[in-house]
């Protein structure tokens, strides 16, 4: 027995750091039974690459809120530097701890260690029904998935495409500005932390440039930043709401319907309309 979603946003954030510094070889999960007690078995989850590496003397400011290796990794990959430190105050709040190993050049291997109760009954999940107040024609719905994060992006991608909503990917900023000129679009999930142009600014631009033309278009943020203020970051760039990442299908699928169903004191003409390609 453990917290799942803890757990997961754990191994969420090891890959997703691993696969962003890894252009060519591999990246292997493992997870190994390191010991066991009467009530406990503790078990090692290890995310092993064979990316850019680190350097000795940088490893031990890595858990730092905001730290990356170097002043140029933010600009070259993307991101806040807070994947790893998140991922430690998760792992000690379980009773685990994280550590990592590397040598530049030569890949890096994050060894994540939690203890886990056993359980004495069966272990049953609660299953969680979304509620749908008025029918959507999902057909008929666009939506715009800006991701730099090639795992991150793909799961989103196809979570929506399961739901049967129409579906267009880009990777920062800019290209959702660029899209927007050529097309309209119901919703925007937005990542917060892309290169280039991040997610805030290029909310602002869509919020204050009539040529665009989608002022009112709905735009959520993804985020991994899950630190005080983050919400009233977003609300404050002009975004709708925000989804933590990593991101469940029906976490995803709740927020669409809340953002785009109308409540049931709404003009039908409210609905979305037909988007062209």
């Amino acid at each position: 027995m453990g917290d799942m979603p803890k757990l997961r946003q754990i191994l969420s954030n090891l890959l997703s750091n691993a696969i962003k510094f890894t252009s060519e070889g591999s990246v292997t999960l493992a997870a190994v039974q390191e010991a066991e007690t009467a009530d406990t078995v503790r078990i090692a989850f290890t995310v092993e690459d064979t990316g850019v590496g680190i350097a000795q003397k940088n490893l031990p400011h890595l858990f730092a809120a905001f730290q990356q290796e170097d002043a140029s990794t933010s600009r070259k990959f993307g991101g806040t530097g807070l994947g790893l430190y998140i991922s430690r105050q998760l792992a000690e709040l379980m009773g685990g701890s994280i550590t990592l190993s590397s040598s530049h050049g030569k890949g890096t291997t994050a060894t994540c260690v939690i203890p886990f109760k056993k359980s004495l009954e069966p272990i049953v999940l609660p299953a969680v029904e979304i509620e749908r107040t008025r029918y959507i024609d999902r057909s008929k719905v666009w939506i715009l998935v800006a991701e730099d994060n090639e795992i991150n992006r793909e799961i989103v991608v196809r979570h929506l495409q399961k739901m049967q909503f129409n579906v267009k990917a880009v990777v920062n900023g800019l290209e959702v500005l660029k899209i927007l000129q050529l097309q309209k679009f119901d919703l925007i999930l937005m990542d917060g932390q892309m290169p280039e142009m991040d997610g805030y600014a290029a909310t602002a631009a869509i919020r204050s440039r009539p040529d665009l033309n989608h002022q009112q278009v709905k735009v959520v943020a993804l985020t991994a930043a899950a630190v005080e203020g983050d919400k009233q970051k977003c609300i404050d760039a002009g975004m709708d709401d925000y989804l933590a990442k990593p991101v469940r299908a029906k976490s995803l699928e709740a927020m669409i319907l809340r953002q785009l169903v109308p409540s049931p004191t709404s003009s039908p003409d409210s609905s979305p309309a037909t988007r062209p390609q």
